[in-house]
């Protein structure tokens, strides 16, 4: 299931391609006690896995768990990454804090389900979320919870259920983006059906131009002070 706020499937359009790559474990384990030893006394002392789904295959997840620890990187080396909620388990959050991880990413989105399921075709119930930030922190890991404002269908009242879902589920860290509508992500397009723009490149520029709020309030967006309000009571 593609989100629809995401850019890869327009970038494996546009550029035909491999995009899946695995390493083994043991590449990994090696890369990382090269580059210790290179730069330690620089301050090399955390990693920070960029994959969406980090540990997807329990299996690889698993092994690179147990060479990371076997290699005693975890005492010198944590990490961090990121996985979608509902692909968290009390096993992998077991092995993950074993292994010295110290923050895992997830992209909640929105506070409201309506908006996470139907606008950004985001299948996560609030009971995966809830779920796996339990994991995290019965292992002692460090949440990073990303959450998106201004989408189209966006109000004041789902501004505000985002902010309160927010402090009810009281994440170590949150960072609150602003919608963007990227070029030939299936967001864009239904925008661009709604307001007859053809090009994608020129709805960014209309998106983040002066008329940025006359376009929110086509389509039904909140309004920017709305945003600006989000920002003060969070």
């Amino acid at each position: 299931m593609i989100v629809a706020f995401v850019s890869s499937p327009a970038i494996r359009k546009n550029f035909p391609g491999k995009y899946f790559r695995l390493r083994s474990p043991q590449c990994i384990i090696e890369e990382i006690e090269t580059e210790t030893g290179r730069f330690w006394n620089k301050g090399f002392r955390c990693i920070d896995f960029v994959d969406d789904n980090f540990g997807l295959d329990i299996d690889w997840f698993y092994e690179f768990c147990s060479l990371y620890k076997k290699s005693w990187l975890y005492k010198k080396i944590k990490w961090f990454c990121h996985i979608r909620a509902d692909k968290m388990t009390n096993q992998w959050a077991k092995l993950a804090s074993e292994a010295g991880c110290i923050m895992v990413g997830i992209g909640v989105e929105s506070g409201d389900e309506d908006i996470r399921s139907r606008v950004y075709n985001k299948k996560i119930t609030n009971k995966n979320i809830e779920k796996a930030l339990d994991y995290l922190k019965r292992y002692s890991i460090a949440s990073l919870i990303y959450m998106i404002i201004g989408c189209y269908e966006e109000t004041e009242y789902t501004v505000r259920k985002s902010v309160w879902y927010i402090k009810k589920l009281s994440p170590s860290v949150t960072h609150f983006f602003n919608f963007q509508p990227f070029p030939e992500t299936k967001l864009a397009q239904d925008i661009q059906n709604r307001i007859g723009l053809k090009d994608g490149i020129k709805l960014m520029e209309f998106w983040n131009s002066k008329k940025m709020n006359y376009c929110i309030w086509v389509l039904n967006y909140c309004a920017k002070w709305q945003l600006e309000y989000s920002e003060r009571i969070w």
